[in-house]
This record gives structure tokens, C-alpha cells and sequence, in this order.
């Protein structure tokens, strides 16, 4: 087999087709088969027997399985592949209904794989800029945890005319998409659709199309700049994937490699983690035309709203005699609320008071907002509350409506929200009992 991969070298360059000789599994990664356009053949047999004999513990699908035959008699052929594990992005010949099971989540998905952030494009679905599955597919990308970053889905957008599947087949834009990869910091993107293997690099990424399943092969044509490999032959991408990086070979059914490639995540010394820390006010009091309160908690700065009218945030100055205070115009009887900032950007929120007496309305609520985040596709903080129930988390862009988010499985509250840079945004936290806490204004997005 090294004969060949020598010969193969030389005939594409051997910069193309670096390491082509895969090495063997790395610790820590788990191994996938990667192909679509399967049907049920005898080639698509002898991909699922040489990916289960080289270790697969799952089964990774690009789209249109099982075309004219049943799907039982595809679910058959592949179950001992997806027993193992299985995660299929949807294709134009595929009824999304029969294959749910096989999905992690609906026909557009996000998933982990052993410490990668994996996320499934629907492209029987528009993916236009502002669309909802492209905010969705953005936001899961740019504020992935993970640092390997792999994008599925089957049709692919970057074939050109001559292509049996050229790339305006694709629902969205092709700049735009480009653009998403490269700022999301995606690792690699596969596809399907065109029946057979070709695989381009683009700001330095891999994308690779795995239409050799075994349903029918086409001529390759259409290949952009920076295709590096290409074969019309029926085999599959072996893929083994980590937190740390990847490494990839596509092999034909007869085990013979003709293209092999790695990726390792770079690494970064994370940032000192937000201040979590906590303030508490005390002695508000004032008249109309004058506010103050005591902070405990060594905040670096304090402000002041009139809650009433729902009001700007107004900062306060620390005074000689240790309160926060300054001539603001608030009608006694109305509310007010404070926010604090803390040593490492954490935000504070006082109750809603009565002013002047300090005596916290709604419940004494009042919640905390750390760690705001996010891009010009994506809001996310991180909010504690005390005093009452948090029950839902808002956010609004340059005084627009408010917006609610979702709570994480990891504990933050976010959404694909549209806040291009240098937009204000803020985050009310609402209680079970109607109660609101009000952020500051947040200068989008946070450094």
C-alpha cells in the first residue's frame, strides 16, 4: 500500500498529500466513519464492514441514504455502524421522519463527540444571512466551548459549474458561509451530494465532500482553487476526533488510502475568570433632587436608575463619607435600583427600592450578571439572582424590545441575537413573581 501512496505523491504533489499514511488511532480520540450518498449496495456493505474491521464507534451521514429502497433494509445494512454511535445530517432524497431517530436533534443540530463541537446544517432549509438557521448554526459555532469546530451538512457550496452539484445548489451564500468558517475558527467541513471525493483547503481549513458511499460515483469536475485531492471511488473519510485537534484519512472499500491530513487545535492560556463576587447596598436615602447608598464589596464603580420611568443608568460618585451618591432628579415615592461593577467586570444589582428609604419593593429581588459575551450573532451572560425565583433571562440591543433568552446546559442564559459591534446591550432578570433586575449597558461585544 505504501508503493501506491508513494506513486499517488507524486502524481498530486507531495505537499497535497502530506503523511498520507495514516498512523494509527491517537489516545484520547474517537474514531468515525464519515460518508453520504449510501444506498444500499455492495459497495456501501463493504464500507460499513472495513470501517467497523478499522475500530469505528460510530457512523457520521452526509445525506440521501437509502434512495429507492426501504429504509428498513438501510437501517439494516448500517445498524451495526449506528449501534455504535450515529449522527446524520439530512439529504434532498431523505424523509426526515424515518431517520429521526438517527438525528441528534431535529434536522439542524449541534452536538459534542468525544470534546468537539459538531453542528449539522439542514440544506433543504434556507441558510441566508439573518435566516434563523443560519443565527442558530453561527451562534453554535463562533461561542462553542469546544475548540474543534466541525460543520456537516450535504449540500456542499463551494463546487463550481461543470459540477454535477455545483454549489448554487446550496441555499445561502457562498461568501457568507466562507465567512462564518473562517469566523467561527471551524476545524473541518464535510459534505456529501456530489458522488465523490474531493477535499479543498481555504484560510488554511479543510473541506472536504464524502459523496462515495455507494449509491453511484460521478466524474470529478467543478473542483475550486486549493483542492489538494480527489477521487471518483467508492470509500469512506476515517475521522478521529478529539478535544485537541483530528486526525483524517478517506480510504477506498479496498482499504488502499489516497489522502490523509491532521489538524491540531491551537492552544491559548485562557483568561483570569470574571470577578463572581457580590455587593450589597445599604442606607439609601435622598430627596428629589439628591440619591446616595453604601456598597459593600469593593465595587470600582456604582450607578443609579430611576426604575419608575425605567430610566438610563446615571454613575454615581464615591464621596468623602463613604457613600455612592449624586444630585439626581428622582421624585420621592418613586424606585430606584444600583448597580455595582466589580474587580474582574462581574455587575451587581441591587433590589428595586422605594426612594428615600431604601425599602426593597417586589420581593427584594435582585440579581448579579457576570461574564457577558457574545458576537455580533450571539448574546450570552451569566446571571445569579437572590430575593425571589429567576425564572427568565432578557436581553435587549440599543434599547429595543426585550428579548428573552434560553438557558444553557451549561448554566449561562443566551440566544443568536443580531448586536453588531459597538452596540449597547442589557439583561433583565425576571422573577416568579413579576419582579425585574436590570443590567448595566454593555458596550457589544465585551473585550
Amino acid at each position: 500500500m505504501r508503493t501506491a501512496i508513494a506513486i499517488l505523491a507524486l502524481l498530486v504533489g507531495s505537499s497535497a498529500l502530506a503523511a498520507l499514511a495514516p498512523d494509527a488511532q491517537a489516545a484520547g480520540t474517537q474514531r468515525l466513519a464519515v460518508f453520504g450518498d449510501t444506498g444500499t449496495s455492495g459497495s456501501t456493505q463493504a464500507n460499513v464492514n472495513l470501517a467497523l474491521s478499522e475500530g469505528a464507534t460510530g457512523y457520521l451521514g452526509l445525506g440521501d441514504y437509502y434512495y429507492s429502497d426501504t429504509v428498513a433494509h438501510w437501517m439494516a445494512m448500517l445498524s451495526p455502524l449506528t449501534s455504535k454511535g450515529h449522527w446524520l445530517a439530512l439529504g434532498n432524497h431523505d424523509d426526515y421522519g424515518a431517520l429521526v431517530s438517527l438525528m441528534p436533534s431535529g434536522p439542524q443540530w449541534s452536538v459534542d463527540i468525544n470534546g468537539a463541537r459538531v453542528v449539522a446544517i439542514n440544506t433543504e432549509a434556507r441558510m441566508d444571512v439573518g435566516s434563523a438557521q443560519y443565527n442558530a448554526v453561527r451562534g453554535e459555532l463562533c461561542n462553542a466551548q469546544e475548540s474543534v469546530r466541525v460543520l456537516v451538512m450535504h449540500k456542499p457550496w463551494w463546487l463550481l459549474s461543470g459540477a454535477l452539484h455545483p454549489g448554487t445548489e446550496f441555499p445561502g451564500s457562498p461568501s457568507a458561509m466562507d465567512a462564518m468558517v473562517r469566523d467561527c475558527k471551524v476545524s473541518l467541513v464535510l459534505s456529501g451530494h456530489e458522488h465523490n471525493y474531493q477535499r479543498m483547503t481555504r484560510n488554511g481549513i479543510a473541506y472536504a465532500i464524502v459523496g462515495t458511499g455507494g449509491e453511484s460515483l460521478y466524474p470529478v469536475a467543478g473542483s475550486p482553487s486549493g483542492t489538494v485531492a480527489s477521487c471518483s471511488c467508492y470509500g469512506h473519510l476515517v475521522l478521529d476526533l478529539g478535544a485537541s485537534g483530528y486526525s483524517a484519512h478517506w480510504e477506498t472499500t479496498s482499504g488502499s488510502t489516497r489522502d490523509a491530513w491532521s489538524f491540531t487545535a491551537p492552544t491559548t492560556t485562557p483568561p483570569p475568570p470574571p470577578s463572581t463576587g457580590s455587593a450589597t447596598f445599604t442606607g439609601e436615602s435622598g430627596n428629589e433632587w439628591w440619591v446616595q447608598v453604601y456598597v459593600s464589596g469593593s465595587p470600582t464603580a456604582v450607578s443609579v436608575r430611576d426604575a419608575t420611568a425605567n430610566g438610563a443608568w446615571t454613575a454615581l460618585v464615591h464621596q468623602s463619607w463613604g457613600a455612592w451618591a449624586k444630585s439626581v432628579h428622582v421624585l420621592p415615592g418613586n424606585a430606584v435600583q444600583f448597580q455595582a461593577t466589580l474587580p474582574g467586570g462581574a455587575v451587581a444589582t441591587s433590589c428595586v427600592m422605594a426612594h428615600p428609604g431604601g425599602s426593597c419593593v417586589g420581593g427584594g429581588f435582585a440579581a448579579t450578571f457576570t461574564n457577558a459575551r457574545g458576537n455580533a450573532w450571539w448574546v450570552e451572560a451569566d446571571v445569579a439572582a437572590t430575593g425571589g425565583t429567576l425564572v427568565g433571562v432578557d436581553a435587549s440591543v440599543n434599547g429595543g424590545p426585550w428579548v428573552p433568552l434560553s438557558h444553557t446546559s451549561w448554566g449561562s442564559w443566551a440566544k443568536s441575537i443580531s448586536a453588531p459591534a459597538g452596540s449597547q446591550v442589557r439583561f433583565r432578570a425576571d422573577a416568579s413573581g413579576g419582579a425585574t433586575s436590570v443590567s448595566g449597558s454593555y458596550a457589544w461585544p465585551p473585550p
